[in-house]
């Protein structure tokens, strides 16, 4: 069995992530950096188990990299997740925004809800897609920003 590496199509969807983010916000736009951003556990819509856990380890660890003082560690809101009774992703459209706030004592909540993780390998033909969906929220439920992105790489 051909062992499927995630890393080529996710590395394109970061980099077009992190250039949207950048760029996103006009320059006379009034808005409030988050200085405690969570990285919620993934709404995986797909079929792929791990898909979810895999993209939200690497998308943190690619925010790491430029953002690492304003990020909750995620076994610190994993943690308190825990503590709430919330195990998954999809749990948290059960929880109002304020309350995540107040529970994990960040002023940035980071929705990721993965669409589509689909990766094929049928004979000489390979189909590697990833859709996601990105939400950013501050106080008080403001969306900050959201984006919608997808990699099809089809063979």
């Amino acid at each position: 069995m051909k062992k499927k590496n995630f890393l080529p199509v996710l590395g394109m969807l970061l980099l077009a992530f992190s250039i949207f983010f950048i760029s996103c916000v006009p320059q006379h736009a009034k808005f409030h950096m988050p200085q405690h951003m969570a990285v919620l556990p993934t709404i995986n819509q797909t079929t792929d188990v791990l898909g979810g856990i895999v993209f939200r380890n690497i998308f943190y660890l690619e925010l790491e990299e430029k953002y690492s003082h304003y990020l909750i560690p995620l076994v610190r809101v994993d943690t308190l997740h825990n503590e709430e009774g919330i195990t998954q992703g999809g749990q948290l459209a059960a929880v109002e925004n304020k309350d995540l706030f107040h529970i994990l004592k960040s002023d940035g909540l980071m929705f990721i809800e993965l669409l589509a993780c689909d990766y094929q390998t049928l004979g000489i033909s390979e189909t590697r897609r990833v859709k996601v969906y990105f939400t950013l929220i501050t106080p008080p439920e403001e969306k900050l920003w959201d984006f919608e992105f997808e990699v099809d790489e089809g063979k």
